[in-house]
């Protein structure tokens, strides 16, 4: 599958039941989408997903965030990176449930926000992004769920 250049990319998570319940039994473990980038000579990102939460969320929550990754084009680019990221979680047989919930970099010191040095930032987001009783009902389909990272030009 090829990379998106426009800043948008819907991530496909599948198996979700047995994926949540080996993700970290013991500590809150993450997985990663494939890159995507804001154009050809863009920034780099990925998604990035704690299905059994973490922090306080641990159990209770999905956990949903956003990840700089370094990229072959970062001297061209301006840091700390300044643009808005809207992540959704699609509601594919009820689109009017969809929910999101948007980054606004308004905290330029946040490491998350700065040039890539060593593969990819920590992730930014959302740690209670969406409480595991409500995600059932419309979010899972065919035990996969789906998730839009969106790039809001500044």
């Amino acid at each position: 599958m090829s990379a998106s250049y426009e800043g948008y990319h819907i991530w496909k998570i599948g198996d979700f039941q047995r994926r949540k319940q080996e993700a970290g039994k013991t500590s809150p473990v993450a997985c990663f989408s494939r890159p995507f980038y804001t154009s050809s000579t863009g920034y780099k990102m990925c998604g990035r997903a704690c299905l059994n939460g973490e922090g306080d969320s641990y159990g209770k929550y999905l956990s949903l965030h956003f990840v700089l990754l370094q990229g072959e084009f970062d001297e061209l680019l301006e840091f700390p990176f300044k643009h808005s990221v809207a992540i959704s979680l699609l509601a594919p047989k009820n689109p009017g449930r969809t929910r999101q919930m948007t980054l606004v970099p308004n905290d330029e010191t946040l490491f998350a926000y700065k040039k890539p040095t060593d593969g990819r930032n920590q992730g930014i987001g959302f740690q209670k992004f969406i409480d595991f009783r409500e995600l059932g009902a419309y979010y899972i389909v065919e035990d996969c769920i789906y998730i839009r990272y969106n790039v809001i030009r500044a």
